[in-house]
């Protein structure tokens, strides 16, 4: 039976890439959210680039298939604001403007559609699903 397994994570460029597979135990093995984010802004200096990424696995034994797809949503971290989203979203300010009337907001401060949007998931899945046609 085919398989689709996928993870995500944070990467800080200033940072050589992390948190990035640890990014939800940044902090420690039993870290909240808050401390990851609390971690994350006191290793890296205010503008730097971001980048949410997502990797999805395709297994199918039965084909002797396996493949993956990649995806990212790119940013800059700025001062937590926001209370929507999870994680990193209250810092991570992205690269894609939704509504050239409000630019420069979080993560956390665009709706859930707008998030899905852009979302570094939603673009590995679209890639998932153009692979399997």
């Amino acid at each position: 039976m085919p398989v689709i397994a996928d993870d995500s994570g944070l990467e800080a460029a200033a940072l050589d890439g992390a948190p990035g597979v640890y990014s939800a135990r940044y902090a420690g093995p039993h870290a909240s959210d808050g401390e990851n984010l609390a971690k994350l802004l006191r290793e890296a200096p205010g503008g730097s680039a971001l980048a949410y990424v997502c990797a999805i696995a395709y297994v199918d034994p039965a084909a002797a298939a396996a493949w993956t797809v990649e995806d990212r949503c790119t940013g800059t971290l700025t001062e937590p604001r926001g209370s929507g989203g999870f994680g990193y979203d209250p810092a991570f300010l992205p690269d894609d403007v939704l509504d050239a009337d409000r630019p420069s907001r979080t993560m956390a401060e665009l709706t859930p559609a707008e998030k899905a949007a852009i979302s570094h998931r939603g673009r590995a899945v679209a890639r998932l699903r153009e692979r399997l046609g």
